[in-house]
């Protein structure tokens, strides 16, 4: 029998059938927000439950927690916030508890955000952080600097995901969870590394 997902749920946030093809009509009458090819892999995590328990980005009190505990709530180890990031000028477009379309980088809608808070953050203090420097000689740093000054939190609801370089390797932790269990594996270990050519060690 497998163990939990992490933080006990695995998180599923793509919409199928009906429901996908309302939400796009839908989308055509939101506000919208774009977003850099780094927002949309965090989209992409979401949706795919790579992040569960999470089911958006952060609000201001999850994202404290999660710099000063690295703890996304008791018993759920988290290190780095999911945080996105829009000027001024956008944010005073979009209404808190309204719904915002989410269009990636190639100007395809492939989110609705549930907008439930608006907030700035300090942005050298989630550099600092995070990576232990407000350097930004750091691209992490620098990445951190540039955003924009206000952040939007709420659940997603995800009509579009990334089209991966070789996909027939990449599965979903939904997919990973039932071939350990197709081939009766108890004890299966995970690693990350910073590089995907790391994954030939």
């Amino acid at each position: 029998m497998l163990i939990a997902p992490h933080g006990g749920e695995l998180v599923d946030r793509i919409l199928t059938g009906p429901a996908r093809e309302e939400a796009l009509a839908k989308a055509q009458k939101l506000p919208k927000v774009s977003v850099d090819t780094y927002a949309s892999f965090d989209i992409d995590g979401i949706a795919k439950g790579l992040f569960s328990p999470a089911t958006g980005f952060m609000n201001e009190a999850q994202v404290r927690r999660v710099l000063d505990t690295m703890h996304l709530r008791e018993g759920v180890p988290w290190t780095i916030p999911l945080m996105l990031a829009v000027d001024v000028k956008t944010a005073d477009g979009l209404e808190v508890g309204g719904e915002v379309a989410i269009e990636d980088d190639e100007g395809d809608v492939v989110a609705i955000l549930h907008l439930s808070e608006k907030f700035a953050f300090e942005h050298g203090e989630i550099a600092e952080k995070v990576y232990l420097t407000r350097d930004e000689a750091h691209p992490g740093v620098a990445y951190t600097m540039a955003l924009g000054s206000v952040f939007l939190a709420g659940d997603l609801d995800v009509l579009k995901t990334r089209t991966i370089e070789f996909q027939e390797y990449n599965r979903t932790p939904k997919e990973t969870r039932a071939a350990f269990v197709e081939r009766g594996w108890s004890r299966i270990v995970a690693f990350q590394t910073r590089n995907p050519i790391h994954r030939a060690h």
